[in-house]
């Protein structure tokens, strides 16, 4: 990899050893991780990712030799890889201090199906997954509400001490490279390099004003009403995830499932109905209610962003 020597391949006893590419095929990657050179001639045998994919069904506990030897892999990746190479929140800091950031990951090879955390589970570690595919699951449901590729960051409220509370279920699709990152850990590298104290605490008050803006929005919408109260509405906030939304991405979908309820914290989208746009909103909005007021209904109309949009949702099962 790069200039560095990992391996030298070999028709051992050890299936590892003469074996190279199951991360590939396997989907824990999709480029290729490292360049293998012939130093003599040889036969090799090849195996294609749907070719793996048909044996996995017709022999899975056979097809486990495969996650163990992407396993070892992986292992032998490490030192070759730079686990903070995709990490936002931290883009904007120093070279010293994402040095000695990156030394306090911790490193958790996850199997395929294995869990990293659970929804509602107390936590304060945020991951970075390296290389791998995971899933996200809410609510108990069996379908993830969105999947993550090699840069994805998840979990990041605990590590800020925003939220403690796990707000969903993530869970390996493919033998995973994760990368873990305790508060306690942070803390002690912000003791050294106080000056970047000031970049963290500005993502904490990011959050926070998501939160204040959510609540406003919730209270002008019930103000009609009577109003909600204090305790209703910290309730509803403490249940949301942000979710950012793209130019011309659809937040909601006429005719679809009400699954969320959403507040759109920043941002401008238009409301379509049959494929006209009927209304242009401009942060602060409500949108799905109807889906947390009356089970399986649908959504009226198309909620789609004009400008890029970050909202504050509230799974329909959450409220509850």
């Amino acid at each position: 990899r790069g200039k560095a020597n990992i391996i030298r391949l070999s028709s051992d006893k050890r299936s590892w050893h003469s074996w190279w590419g199951m991360l590939e095929v396997c989907g824990t990657c999709v480029e290729q991780t490292c360049t293998v050179i012939a130093e003599m001639d040889c036969v090799i045998w090849v195996l294609q990712s749907k070719h793996s994919e048909e044996l996995r069904l017709t022999f899975p506990r056979e097809c486990n030799l495969f996650d163990k030897i992407s396993a070892r892999h992986l292992q032998l990746l490490t030192p070759h890889m730079d686990a903070m190479r995709s990490i936002a929140m931290f883009a904007d800091c120093g070279k010293d201090f994402l040095e000695m950031l990156n030394s306090e990951f911790s490193q958790r090879i996850c199997g395929r199906d294995e869990v990293i955390f659970r929804e509602s589970e107390v936590g304060d570690e945020m991951f970075v997954l390296a290389l791998g595919k995971c899933k996200v699951l809410r609510s108990g449901n069996d379908h993830p509400v969105s999947r993550l590729h090699p840069g994805s960051v998840f979990g990041g409220q605990a590590v800020l001490g925003i939220s403690q509370t796990r707000k969903e279920t993530v869970m390996a699709d493919t033998v995973s490279d994760v990368r873990a990152l305790s508060r306690k850990a942070l803390l002690r590298v912000l003791e050294k390099f106080p000056e970047e104290e000031e970049r963290i605490l500005s993502i904490v008050e990011a959050h926070s004003q998501s939160r204040k803006a959510a609540s406003m929005a919730l209270e002008q919408a019930s103000a009609s009403e009577g109003g909600f109260s204090q305790d209703f509405t910290r309730m509803l906030v403490d249940n949301m995830f942000e979710q950012p939304f793209m130019v011309n991405q659809a937040i909601l979908t006429q005719g679809t499932p009400g699954t969320h309820l959403v507040v759109l914290v920043h941002g401008i989208v238009e409301i379509e109905a049959n494929g006209m746009v009927v209304a242009t909103v401009t942060a602060p909005g409500i949108f799905g209610e109807r889906g947390l007021l009356v089970t399986g209904s649908r959504s009226g109309a198309t909620v789609r962003c004009t400008t890029v949009a970050e909202c504050m949702m509230l799974p329909v099962d959450g409220a509850s």
